[in-house]
């Protein structure tokens, strides 16, 4: 018994020893790390606090522009809008050229909008969302002052099957055709929005309903 406990003193002394001779060795790594991790986490922490910081002031900055509605605060929605751009920050530089856009439009200057809307499609930085809807927007302004093909230039390639933003691209399509003389063109794309399911109780199947009995009766008058 005597000799086993003798050999657990010295096997807990060789290990103790092991300890401290790694520790001499490595134990000045082991605190650099430690400080580098507690560092970085620290880093991490302030870095998300201060892009959670500014996307909060740049998302008030810009759903302000929509409070400043009168002539007076035009001047400062642009400015504003002006800021978010130059910001760079996510999604909201294109945000804020829709916005303009917007104003464009209501200033009766559409192929200025139409510029501003195309310039946010060609940004390779636009989310894809934001760039199909930029496409549809100039595509309905489009439609009263533009042609068939300047619509279709912009929506043809949503009016798929499978694209979320089909209706409105069809619709815009179906109304280009119509405004245009181009008849069967706009029965196809208003056909294809009462055709599809997916339509079922929205505006855009109401209007391809209404387009498409207009139509019709138009036909039988050009017959009769």
């Amino acid at each position: 018994m005597a000799e086993d406990s003798f050999i657990c003193e010295i096997n807990q002394e060789l290990r103790q020893e092991k300890a401290r001779s790694l520790w001499r060795r490595y134990g000045s790594l082991l605190v650099s790390a430690a400080v580098i991790l507690v560092l970085v986490i620290t880093a991490v922490q302030g870095y998300t606090t201060w892009i959670d910081g500014k996307a909060s002031r740049i998302g008030d900055s810009f759903l302000a522009t929509f409070e400043l509605t009168d002539k007076a605060g035009q001047g400062r929605v642009l400015a504003k809008l002006a800021e978010i751009e130059k910001s760079g920050f996510g999604a909201y530089p294109a945000l804020a050229k829709m916005r303009k856009a917007t104003i464009l439009v209501n200033e009766g200057k559409r192929i200025d909008a139409v510029a501003l809307l195309d310039n946010i499609v060609a940004n390779v930085s636009t989310p894809e969302i934001l760039k199909n809807m930029a496409s549809v927007r100039a595509a309905y302004i489009l439609v009263d002052i533009g042609s068939f093909a300047d619509v279709e230039e912009r929506v043809k390639r949503l009016a798929t099957n499978i694209d979320p933003m089909r209706f409105a691209a069809r619709d815009a399509l179906g109304l280009a055709a119509w405004r245009t003389g181009r008849i069967a063109d706009s029965v196809y794309y208003f056909s294809k929005i009462r055709d599809d399911k997916g339509a079922a109780g929205t505006g855009f199947l109401q209007r391809a309903d209404m387009m498409l009995d207009l139509l019709q009766n138009k036909e039988k008058q050009t017959e009769g």
